[in-house]
């Protein structure tokens, strides 16, 4: 669940998934990510995946009958090849296929900055749900986030377009961060106490999409894939779907022994699918219209409960409405259908 905030705390509200009909289990988590991925490691190894860590794949190509794969140790430097039948790139924003075939297309539209880090000493939500995520808007197009870790951690950051970190940026990424938060009014007063723990990070360029999502011997997943602005946190959430995805198209791949996925049209159309209809809110949310519909007390009903069944992770809404229709953003805000 999350908390909306304006700067001044002046109008907000509770986005509640208990409220749309569409989503049977309306139930969200917030996960440490180097926690759950060790999770979801263990469970691999477990079940018979031969696992190597400390390993990093430094090239690869491919052969009508295998991948192959040039792998080094990072303990002692040495290299050796790999052959496989399939790979399923899960390198995130490293884009280990996406770089070598040139994928990759940022959106323009989201050319934004995050800064952020981890403090002790924030204060909970008061009420039977302490642990909500609370997102602010600024006064200007920037927003915050501030999501609790664990018991004692807050994530706290703001996301900015350029043009306003610019404005900002002056001197290092820690005074940044706190001039930031400094001039929010609502932020300043849930930070008073709070003591940083981690070193100040700073993202940048994080929107983008992939051209297609499989090919001969290979298919993309998860940020791998595609990544948009966290401000729906709909990360994991897409992450995972196309991990179930791409597990499936290659069931089919191995009971047929056809790896050609570049002809999976199932598999390309879901992952473009789930990406454009999270960038066409995320894109909305950083115009007026958009927030002053989303932070009002009593929005229209349609259009909020929208936006939260797409919040809440069901990406392929049984009702038809063209605000789901799948799309890609073009400047000036006009969209057109996605065919393959």
């Amino acid at each position: 669940m999350r908390r909306l905030y304006t700067h001044d705390a002046r109008s907000g509200r509770y986005v509640d998934f208990t409220d749309v009909r569409e989503v049977t289990r309306p139930q969200t988590y917030q996960v440490c990510r180097q926690q759950f991925d060790q999770i979801l490691l263990e469970r691999a190894r477990e079940v018979g995946v031969d696992v190597r860590e400390g390993c990093d794949v430094i090239a690869c190509e491919f052969a009508p009958d295998a991948g192959i794969l040039d792998v080094a140790c990072r303990v002692d430097a040495a290299t050796r090849r790999v052959r496989v039948r399939a790979l399923v790139d899960a390198t995130g924003r490293g884009g280990l296929i996406a770089r070598k075939f040139n994928l990759r297309t940022e959106e323009p539209l989201l050319a934004n900055i995050a800064i952020f880090s981890h403090y002790k000493g924030v204060p909970r939500l008061k009420g039977p749900r302490p642990d909500d995520i609370r997102l602010i808007a600024r006064s200007d197009a920037g927003w915050f986030w501030l999501i609790p870790i664990s018991k004692e951690l807050m994530s706290v950051g703001v996301v900015l377009p350029k043009q306003l970190y610019r404005k900002l940026a002056n001197g290092s990424a820690e005074e940044t961060l706190n001039r930031a938060i400094s001039d929010t009014p609502i932020v300043a007063e849930f930070m008073r106490e709070a003591r940083r723990e981690w070193p100040v990070r700073v993202e940048k360029d994080f929107s983008y999409s992939a051209s297609t999502y499989a090919g001969h011997r290979w298919i993309l997943a998860g940020d791998a894939g595609s990544f948009l602005d966290p401000v729906f946190s709909t990360g994991v959430s897409i992450a995972m779907e196309s991990g179930i995805e791409a597990a499936a198209e290659l069931h089919r791949a191995l009971l047929k022994n056809n790896f050609s996925l570049q002809t999976s049209r199932r598999f390309r159309v879901v992952s473009r699918g789930d990406s454009n209809r999270s960038a066409g809110f995320v894109v909305g949310f950083y115009t007026p219209q958009f927030r002053d519909v989303f932070f009002s007390p009593e929005p229209p009903d349609l259009i909020f409960r929208s936006v939260v069944t797409i919040l809440a992770g069901k990406w392929e809404p049984e009702f038809m409405d063209p605000l789901f229709e799948p799309h890609v953003l073009r400047p000036g805000g006009r969209s057109r259908n996605v065919s393959t």
